[in-house]
């Protein structure tokens, strides 16, 4: 294909274009819990979340910055998703109100030209189940709440007499 110019003729051959090549990194970058950033990095056993901390964000990112608005995503939670769920360009998804138990969420992804990662990016936690623990720190705080009560409705009471009332009272 020959182009004219300001400078002269342009000569263009669509096939001499080169694809990238580079097989993408795809990283996790940010857990939040609770909306508080989670240190998600050297990890060798799952992650142990309280049955309270059940809605869990993930962001991840294909490190391939040739053009990386082209790169596209795709992410699994084990123990959720039987499938690979197509996020397409979307680098963030949420899961909320998970019930206890152990997951595996992954995330491949690929560069401009359509590479998919070889490896996919993994993070491993398990929510653990209401226990005793949990009860006993219920109960501990419901303890304080009645004491504040009591205490309050203490201060607050009229002072009563105590003795014999009625005939033969002195």
């Amino acid at each position: 294909m020959a182009f004219g110019g300001v400078n002269g003729i342009n000569i263009f051959e669509p096939g001499e274009i080169e694809l990238n090549n580079t097989i993408p990194r795809v990283e996790i970058t940010s857990v939040r819990v609770k909306n508080e950033r989670i240190n998600h990095a050297n990890f060798d056993s799952p992650k142990k979340l309280s049955y309270e901390e059940n809605t869990i964000f993930f962001s991840f990112a294909s490190l391939d910055f040739n053009d990386p608005s082209k790169n596209v995503y795709k992410y699994k939670l084990d123990g959720v998703d039987k499938e690979w769920l197509k996020s397409g360009t979307n680098r963030e998804v949420t899961y909320a109100n998970l019930p206890p138990g152990s997951y595996t969420f992954r995330v491949m992804g690929t560069n401009n030209s359509g590479l998919w990662s070889e490896e996919e990016a993994i993070f491993a936690f398990v929510i653990n189940q209401f226990g005793l623990s949990d009860l006993s720190s219920h109960n501990r705080r419901a303890g304080i709440l009645f004491c504040q009560i009591s205490e309050d409705a203490y201060e607050n009471s009229e002072p009563v007499k105590v003795g014999k009332t009625g005939e033969g009272a002195s």
